[in-house]
């Protein structure tokens, strides 16, 4: 399941006709969401319209201790569970239009708390990078072949946000070996991949930040994303490793 967040919530008008042009007899010729949801204070009145002219459940959330992020999780987890929806995991696109650091900075402590609003793993799409939250324990991220092939996109990084964290790595060019990860310390960014190596393992003794570099079509990443290829982050044995349940996470739990 796709999530979008308010910043770039004209995207999906933006592949139909210009608002401006658009009537209830001709709608968006995107694929309409399920959900919309946020303050709404930066969606254009007749966007909105249009949505909930097309049916669309629109849900109001004014409060402001919350960033519409947080927010549209939450609300999501809610709309599953009412729903009995089965999902594998959340895709969100963020920031796609968005120079602003501290936006960027509260969609990542978005991460930290999606655990408590939703049962699945949420990963988010920002221009051409991944990024999602690996939670203290092992891990394995398998990586599809046209990432390590493609220079410009067979970066990674490994960012400890919050606290201190003891990492062990396997399948990167640079490893880490027991090696503390800390802002006052030592971070692994632009780090790559060992081209002998089909996925990379992780050890963290605290929530990690993981990024990777991909192919930024959000249509491309979905289809990778699949539920044919992925079970709750788990790789369905048989499935072709140049899938992705290559860019989630195998998890060892």
């Amino acid at each position: 399941m796709s999530l979008l967040t308010p910043q770039i919530a004209s995207l999906c008008i933006s592949c139909g006709r210009k608002v401006t042009n658009a009537t209830n007899s001709d709608p968006p010729k995107c694929p309409l969401p399920d959900l919309i949801t946020g303050d709404f204070d930066s969606i254009e009145p007749e966007v909105l319209k249009l949505y909930q002219n097309e049916n669309v459940t629109v849900i109001h959330t004014p409060d402001q201790d919350e960033t519409d992020f947080t927010k549209a999780v939450r609300m999501l987890g809610k709309y599953v569970l009412e729903r009995n929806l089965m999902i594998d995991q959340v895709l969100v696109i963020a920031g796609v239009h968005s120079e602003r650091f501290d936006h960027i900075m509260a969609n990542l402590a978005t991460l930290f708390k999606v655990d408590k609003l939703i049962p699945v793993p949420v990963i988010m799409l920002c221009k051409g990078s991944l990024i999602w939250l690996l939670s203290p324990g092992d891990h394995r991220i398998e990586v599809p072949k046209d990432v390590t092939l493609n220079s410009q996109r067979a970066w990674c990084g490994l960012i400890p946000l919050g606290h201190p964290t003891i990492v062990t790595t396997s399948g990167l060019k640079w490893n880490l070996d027991n090696q503390e990860l800390s802002f006052s310390s030592l971070i692994s960014t632009s780090n790559t991949y060992d081209p002998k190596c089909s996925s990379v393992s992780i050890s963290t003794s605290q929530p990690l930040i993981w990024t990777m570099g991909i192919e930024a079509n959000p249509e491309w990443v979905s289809s990778r994303l699949s539920k044919e290829s992925c079970i709750n982050g788990d790789a369905v044995q048989g499935v072709d490793k140049d899938q992705v349940c290559q860019s989630l996470e195998n998890e060892s739990r």
